[in-house]
């Protein structure tokens, strides 16, 4: 009896689910697993989208070096040229290229597999660069692939300038307080006061804390003298602060 679906021939080989979007703070480790049916004698790649450059192909790990180099003359006279300075351990054995294509071990780039069946793209201390898409490719004809998204995230981090320092001004005139972070997602900034105290007071209405880079205390007094915390948080541990010292005369 024949199903209603039609059954695919042996040897072709296809994705049994699709690459998982991932997120990961930086300089934690990073994992796109590809998930492969049937795949017999083909080979599995992992690429990134966005630069093309091939990152594995089965168990064997290819990154793009660009101090190194192979040229040809007639697929006779092969040359390594090394820009800069370099030196290769002959102890290790190390490959650099094989025939036109540059091959050099990142300590930070593995590949591991389950059964030929289940594949997986580990990037160690992943930085702000490696955020992108990276492709799973099989090399059917036509090529068979999918993609899945690495998005780095970063804790807050408060810059120095133009943060507000620690600030002597006179009664009666406007203060204004900044406060700069990056990270990402984008840091949000709250301000408060040390010991619970108020921001401001408007009315017999006391405000506690507020949101955004800056922060304006208009005809300040000495009830307004103290330390103000600037806050950076995005989700991303750790939050950060910075305590600015306001002295009025």
């Amino acid at each position: 009896m024949t199903s209603g679906m039609e059954k695919k021939p042996k040897g072709d080989p296809s994705f049994s689910a699709p690459i998982a979007n991932i997120t990961v703070p930086v300089g934690r480790e990073a994992t796109m697993t590809c998930i492969v049916h049937d795949l017999v004698s083909f080979k599995v790649a992992f690429l990134r989208v966005d630069t093309q450059t091939i990152l594995t192909i089965q168990s064997t790990v290819i990154t793009k070096n660009h101090r190194i180099g192979i040229t040809h003359t007639e697929n006779r006279i092969w040359q390594l040229r090394i820009k800069d300075v370099a030196f290769l351990r002959v102890d290790t054995q190390t490959i650099l290229t094989i025939q036109s294509t540059v091959i050099t071990k990142n300590h930070r780039i593995g590949i591991t597999h389950t059964e030929n069946r289940i594949w997986q793209l580990r990037i160690k201390d992943v930085r702000e660069s490696d955020r992108g898409w990276y492709m799973c490719q099989i090399n059917t004809d036509p090529m068979k692939s999918q993609v899945g998204y690495l998005d780095v995230v970063i804790p807050p981090d408060i810059l120095d300038y133009p943060t507000s320092q620690d600030m002597i001004v006179r009664e009666g005139y406007n203060v204004s307080l900044h406060c700069a972070a990056v990270g990402s997602p984008e840091p949000t900034i709250t301000w408060r006061r040390e010991r619970g105290k108020p921001l401001l007071s408007v009315g017999s209405r006391e405000i506690f804390s507020a949101e955004g880079p800056s922060l304006i205390i208009p005809r300040v007094n000495r009830h307004h003298m103290g330390a103000y915390l600037c806050i950076a948080s995005n989700g991303i541990p750790p939050t950060v602060s910075k305590r600015v010292m306001v002295i009025v005369n």
